[in-house]
């Protein structure tokens, strides 16, 4: 849990920054609904705690992969 935003108002507020921003999410929120807004919001990925190593490097690939 952030202090003063969300995970998604954060996202929002890197986006409009940045449009070109690669953002991974990384939350203990394992839910479909904050997840597919995420993507929706332009987030390259997506991982839930507690993580694996393999999946934290996914994450990174698809972030240089795009």
């Amino acid at each position: 849990v952030m202090p003063k935003r969300t995970g998604i108002e954060a996202l929002k507020e890197i986006r409009a920054q940045d449009p070109n921003a690669k953002v991974v999410m990384i939350s203990a929120i394992d839910q479909r609904e904050p997840l597919m807004d995420a993507l929706k919001l332009g987030a390259v990925d997506y991982v839930v705690k507690p993580f694996e190593k393999d999946r934290v490097e996914e994450a990174m690939h698809r972030v240089a992969a795009g």
